[in-house]
């Protein structure tokens, strides 16, 4: 009986103490990243990368219209839905209401401001929210943005599981404190992020130095090799077009 005994307890202790190290809000982030997606423009933020929760590229939902952009996230993966991030461009509301009127069923979150001025609605909007690491009402599954009387930016995460190494306080406040409004053209970071995501197949951009300028037929990004003995492939260059983000041309040094 006491072997027996000793064996539960061994069991009982490894079973207790992963639950609470999947509980206790353990997590790390690798990289922050500025959000850009094709065909959206007028407003950026940043977002962290969570060890074990690698974020894949942005991508439209085909049909969308170019209004519902996705960000899927990498294992772990339990539940029916793939983890993921959604950007969502919201137009047309009808005028004279708050955030808060036109959001009655938000669990009555408070309204707020960034730190540049931007009213934002934190919300819980899916049911299945309920069981992942949103079940506590104090954590908002989705936060919409007020960048215009008539266009509003929502933000949510979707099939995130309890714990898991995910942080919603640090997603966020990472999120809130970086959200802005881009007046008629991209900002530097996005230019950046495009070229990157571009050529990050075949360059090492460690390797490389990048400059880059603003001029009148757009951005002008520029890769120059560190080590200027190093044999291999001509280094990238762009412009991208400062409304749309598009890449408007592309060459390499020979």
């Amino acid at each position: 009986m006491t072997i027996i005994f000793l064996v539960f307890l061994c069991v009982a202790t490894g079973v207790l103490a992963v639950y609470f190290f999947s509980h206790s809000g353990h997590y790390k982030i690798i990289e922050t990243r500025t959000f850009s997606c094709p065909g959206m423009s007028g407003f950026t933020f940043q977002y962290p990368v969570f060890k074990g929760w690698e974020a894949g590229e942005p991508y439209i939902i085909s049909g969308s219209d170019n209004k519902i952009c996705e960000i899927s996230l990498g294992p772990p993966y339990t539940g029916s839905s793939i983890p993921t991030i959604s950007v969502r461009i919201i137009s047309h509301w009808e005028s004279g209401y708050t955030l808060k009127e036109r959001y009655w069923f938000s669990y009555k979150m408070k309204e707020a401001q960034t730190p540049r001025g931007i009213r934002y609605l934190p919300m819980h909007l899916e049911e299945e929210s309920r069981h992942s690491i949103f079940g506590n009402k104090k954590i908002p599954d989705t936060i919409q943005f007020e960048v215009a009387a008539d266009r509003h930016i929502r933000i949510s995460l979707f099939g995130i599981p309890d714990g898991s190494g995910f942080s919603c306080d640090a997603f966020w406040k990472t999120v809130v404190e970086s959200f802005r409004v881009i007046q008629g053209k991209i900002a530097r970071e996005q230019a950046l992020e495009i070229a990157r995501r571009d050529n990050e197949a075949y360059l090492n951009a460690r390797l490389y130095a990048i400059e880059s300028h603003e001029e009148a037929d757009g951005w002008h990004i520029d890769y120059a090799p560190k080590n200027q003995n190093a044999r291999g492939g001509g280094a990238p260059h762009y412009i991208i077009n400062s409304a749309t983000g598009a890449i408007v041309k592309k060459w390499f040094d020979r």
